[in-house]
């Protein structure tokens, strides 16, 4: 799973839909006449615990969700931070040996979005004119931050089993859950000024997969493409080098491991007219230096497109999925 696509899962957690939330709210206040003084500065009706912000719209629905998207892009404009967290690898070819190399002292930007409200955020009033409605929309800030805090206490426990595990996926899926903790960590502290301190420090972790790389284990990838518009060897290379081995394309080269595949296409019967289907199957097996079968994956998936390469397309990102989730199935560590 992608570490922006997991802050963002975790973060959907975090939030509730408008029609859910107006149920548990407390009777709203609706005004006319003089203008309130928070249509002008939302914070002189909050008080000391909450954040405020005033949305508007023609609808007093409209003007609800305004209000709430309001209050996310506080939390989007105050929570953006450089953290100073490993991110990127890159590769260098040396005599025919490929190998993966971390740039500890590279630091990566996390722009975390929020895009759903908040736990807790209600609204306190409306204000009407002849035009328009304005909603004022207040956060419980010691309540959000609760719940933050509790998912950080999840997040936490799976973190230090897989880094206890030890092996390199285990070890690249902790470094993935630390970046997401420290995302949820940054909102916490926005949230009530405290800082919850990471049971397992970056540097541990980096500490841990420079062992794995230091051991230099070598793999050999032979892989038969679809013509020649297959990325997959590409992909499986990278999960390979992510995981801190060599790899080599070269049968003449020693290896300690071997990853034989294919991904080949079949055409399928279509009846619509200047489209076609096609079956793509990968097959994926490792071998140890006795070339003795120690994994396999085996992965089918159907696609349509005008053409070959349109159906490829298409199927590309179910493989891509596949090969995330199922590569260290073939038991290599």
């Amino acid at each position: 799973m992608r570490a922006t696509v997991y802050v963002n899962l975790l973060f959907l957690i975090l939030g509730l839909s408008s029609c859910g939330n107006l149920k548990k709210q407390k009777k709203i206040i609706v005004r006319s006449g003089e203008r309130p003084a928070w249509l002008f500065e939302a914070g002189k009706a909050c008080q000391r615990y909450e954040l405020c912000a005033v949305g508007e719209a023609p609808g007093r629905l409209g003007a609800e969700i305004a209000a709430r998207n309001n209050l996310a892009k506080i939390f989007e404009t105050k929570i953006k931070s450089t953290l100073n967290i490993q991110t990127t690898s890159n590769s260098e070819t040396i005599d025919q040996v490929v190998t993966g190399k971390i740039n500890e002292d590279v630091s990566e930007k996390i722009e975390l979005e929020t895009k759903e409200v908040l736990k807790g955020v209600e609204v306190k009033e409306f204000f009407e004119t002849k035009d328009s409605f304005f909603a004022l929309a207040a956060l419980d800030k010691p309540r959000a931050a609760k719940g933050i805090a509790s998912e950080i206490e999840t997040v936490d426990t799976e973190m230090i089993a897989l880094i206890n595990d030890g092996r390199r996926s285990s070890l690249n899926k902790g470094l993935r859950l630390y970046r997401v903790r420290e995302g949820l960590n940054l909102r916490h502290l926005f949230l009530s000024d405290k800082n919850l301190r990471s049971p397992i420090s970056l540097s541990s972790i980096l500490k841990k997969k420079k062992a794995k790389r230091d051991l230099g284990t070598i793999i050999k990838v032979s892989f038969k493409e679809v013509g020649r518009i297959s990325q997959v060897k590409n992909i499986i290379t990278r999960h390979l080098l992510d995981y801190d081995f060599k790899v080599v394309n070269s049968s003449s080269k020693k290896s300690e491991y071997q990853i034989r595949g294919s991904l080949k296409e079949e055409e399928q019967h279509m009846k619509v007219s200047g489209f076609k289907r096609f079956k793509f199957f990968l097959t994926l097996k490792s071998l140890n230096r006795n070339n003795e079968k120690i994994g396999a994956l085996n992965f089918k998936t159907i696609q349509s497109g005008r053409n070959l390469n349109q159906a490829y397309e298409s199927a590309l990102p179910e493989i891509k999925e596949f090969l995330e989730e199922k590569i260290i199935e073939l038991n290599i560590d």
